[in-house]
């Protein structure tokens, strides 16, 4: 079974390419981690101007160790401070 986290980011008006950014590093820092990474925009509908992130894991053992790993990640503990 494939267990996948999502994050929704509305970003505030003016402040798009910002968030674009700090997801794209977001998503590079958390790819070795997880079995797959997706990155995307969304361009209509409801939540046209989202930027969505997912990350899917094989299984609930792979999902625990993906964030076990990740929460150990010196390169995720900096960019959680700043």
């Amino acid at each position: 079974m494939t267990v996948t986290m999502g994050i929704i980011n509305k970003p505030i008006l003016g402040k798009t390419e910002l968030a674009k950014s700090r997801l794209q590093r977001v998503s590079k820092i958390i790819s070795p981690h997880w079995d797959q990474v997706m990155l995307s925009n969304v361009i209509a509908g409801e939540g046209a101007g989202d930027i969505h992130l997912y990350a899917s894991a094989k299984d609930f053992e792979s999902y625990g160790n993906a964030v076990d790993a990740l929460n150990a990640d010196p390169e995720m503990q900096n960019f959680n401070t700043e």
